[in-house]
């Protein structure tokens, strides 16, 4: 007698699923700049220096994005819709869509509109649970790839939570994972089995930093960069810094002086007035909103 679907054998693992509530989730854009997917081709790429080189990746469709951690999670999918005949057989029309809401207590507006940024975007997400634990999709072919739960980009939503008497100032989001995400493809990778701590320092969002660069006096720049909510940003090394004239030839960076209120960035090596663009680069900052500026700088003569 045939079957509509192939049976599967319904043996259990010995030891129990250890997946926990989701504590951080690492945002990551569908596609990246080659117009492929944005996934791991197996376990053994999830590592330290791995995801660590997505979040510092230079092109922001290539980067991943982690949260700070979240309270207060509910993750559930919503009850499966059923057609209910007179004589009170039913026949399942659709499975529930299953919902994500998280709090970011404590947390600044400025929070708010990064978030925001996502509401419309196609992404998905990978979750670190309270244990440590990497939560993922993996593909139906072949069970091997490590895949973010795909979102509903149009169902994302974040929103300002004021503090009350009784509760502090929170950042609130939610989405709707997409229709195409499966329960019985969700994978995990122990906490023990990974070489980073995903709730710690391991796994960071990098610093969006501003700043205008001016140039006082010959052969300098001026700079003070401090991230979007204040923060200054110290120990900048002339490795990290490079400048190129506006017929991109690189300028010397000769002398890097940091003062109470940022940095003195000594150039050499002309003897005109050159149009300058910095480039800063510094692991866990994004410096993309200063390397896009420009400033002449007066050489003297020699």
């Amino acid at each position: 007698m045939s079957l509509c679907k192939e049976l599967k054998n319904l043996g259990a693992a010995t030891c129990k699923n250890p997946m926990q509530i989701a504590k951080r989730l690492i945002f990551v854009p569908e596609l990246g700049s080659a117009g492929t997917e944005n996934v791991i081709a197996s376990a053994a790429g999830v590592t330290k220096t791995a995801l660590q080189a997505f979040f510092d990746a230079a092109d922001k469709v290539n980067r991943y994005y982690p949260t700070p951690l979240i309270e207060n999670v509910e993750n559930v999918r919503a009850e499966t819709t059923f057609h209910e005949f007179n004589s009170g057989a039913k026949l399942a029309v659709k499975q529930g869509i299953k919902h994500f809401v998280g709090y970011l207590p404590v947390e600044f507006p400025q929070l708010l509109g990064s978030l925001k940024a996502w509401e419309g975007q196609n992404f998905g997400i990978y979750i670190i649970d309270k244990d440590g634990n990497f939560i993922y999709q993996t593909d139906a072919a072949t069970k091997l790839k490590v895949k973010p739960f795909k979102v509903d980009g149009n169902s994302f939503v974040a929103s300002y939570v004021e503090p009350t008497d009784t509760e502090v100032a929170m950042v609130k989001f939610e989405f709707d994972y997409s229709v195409s995400v499966k329960d019985e493809l969700m994978r995990y990778i122990d906490a023990d089995d990974l070489d980073f701590n995903g709730l710690g320092a391991d796994v960071y969002p990098l610093m969006t930093v501003i700043g205008t660069p001016t140039s006082p006096l010959a052969a300098s720049v001026r700079l003070t960069p401090v991230t979007e909510y204040g923060e200054p940003v110290t120990g900048l090394t002339p490795a990290e810094i490079s400048c190129v004239d506006d017929k991109g030839v690189s300028v010397t960076v000769s002398d890097v002086d940091e003062f109470a209120w940022g940095y003195t960035i000594t150039l050499s090596g002309r003897a005109v007035e050159t149009e300058c663009y910095l480039s800063i680069t510094k692991p866990r900052y994004d410096f993309s909103a200063i390397n896009a500026t420009s400033v002449t700088v007066d050489f003297e003569q020699e």
